[in-house]
């Protein structure tokens, strides 16, 4: 059974598609007119991920490893603004269905966009600062919380971009305040750069994220990496998912 309540108080629903976020008014569906993202995948031991995914979803595996995804992306121009965002995401589905990105943490440089996608999603946003740069093939993310490294990853793609634009629709999956929920997601990339390999990572000694990813295995060795030029995207409505 589903139903369309949202994450927390954080968000006030005004009608069927307005919610009010720090007095400002959001309309759904949320478009990203423009950003730039670099993304490494990574095979880890499905245990691990397992133990992180809340009941009702699986890791998808590959060759016995599942998925983890290292993301950061810059949004240049959006319904939510411009602000810096990375994201530790796991690719999972519920049993027999299609698979979808789990948002695992989801750490951002600005405080309305913590409060929206906390209230319209349960986004597992907070407030930290990163400093990214993108610079054709090449991209670095470098995130602090308060005094605290967290991590260091610089994402190298081919040197020529692919040709044209590709259009991908996936389900987010977000767990807050003890409900699951299924939020569809539509982006469309262009300038896009992969290959395999082409990320190292440098982690942080003791904060939890650096220290979560240590324990899947990290720093290793990227199964692919891509760096992408053009990014917009479209976030419906959360819906939440009763097993």
């Amino acid at each position: 059974m589903e139903s369309s309540e949202p994450g927390n108080d954080t968000a006030v629903q005004l009608d069927d598609h307005t919610w009010e976020v720090l007095g400002q008014k959001v309309t759904l569906p949320i478009e990203v007119r423009a950003a730039t993202m670099a993304s490494a995948m990574f095979l880890v031991p499905r245990a691990g991920v397992a133990s992180l995914l809340p009941a009702g979803l699986e890791p998808v595996t590959v060759a016995g490893r599942a998925l983890l995804a290292l993301v950061f992306v810059d949004y240049h121009d959006g319904d939510l603004g411009a602000y810096h965002e990375v994201g530790t995401c796991f690719i999972a589905r519920r049993p027999g269905g299609r698979a979808g990105a789990y948002i695992h943490r989801l750490p951002v440089d600005g405080e309305f966009t913590m409060a929206a996608g906390r209230g319209l999603w349960g986004f597992p946003k907070w407030l930290t600062t990163s400093e990214l740069t993108f610079e054709g093939a090449t991209a670095t993310c470098h995130l602090r919380d308060g005094d605290e490294h967290v991590l260091t990853m610089a994402v190298r793609g081919l040197p020529v971009a692919l040709p044209g634009t590709r259009e991908v629709t996936m389900d987010a999956w977000t767990w807050a305040d003890g409900q699951l929920r299924r939020t569809p997601w539509t982006m469309r990339l262009g300038a896009t750069r992969p290959r395999p390999g082409g990320t190292t990572v440098v982690l942080g000694t003791s904060h939890p994220m650096a220290v979560e990813l240590r324990r899947l295995g990290l720093p290793k060795r990227a199964a692919f990496s891509t760096v992408t030029g053009r990014v917009q995207a479209r976030f419906d409505a959360a819906v939440l998912v009763t097993p």
